[in-house]
């Protein structure tokens, strides 16, 4: 989960820049990979607190 978006933040938009071909348009796709990682990532959050028991009660 946390090597795709590094890669989509940091390489795939310097491959863009710097005009190497083959990899210019996977850059494109990085809001994709970050909508769906904020997706994943609110609903593992949603699931741990549907199963969080303090230690109070």
């Amino acid at each position: 989960m946390f090597v795709a978006p590094y890669a989509f933040i940091s390489f795939f938009p310097a491959a863009f820049l710097f005009g190497k071909s083959g990899w210019e348009y996977y850059g494109w796709l990085a809001p994709l990979v970050a909508i769906y990682a904020m997706l994943a990532s609110i609903y593992i959050f949603q699931r741990g607190l549907v199963k969080y028991e303090s230690a109070g009660h």
